[in-house]
């Protein structure tokens, strides 16, 4: 999603990536954004 943070009340404004990129690849449309800037904390083992 658009916004970084993992506050619930977040959630009503955060644009959700995954659901646009789906409806434009089935439109045959470009996905935009078509690369996001990774955010979280790495899986370490």
């Amino acid at each position: 999603d658009s916004i970084r943070g993992g506050k619930t009340a977040d959630i009503d404004r955060a644009e959700n990536y995954l659901n646009k990129a789906i409806i434009a690849a089935l439109s045959g449309e470009a996905i935009d954004p078509s690369t996001t800037k990774p955010y979280g904390c790495g899986i370490k083992y």
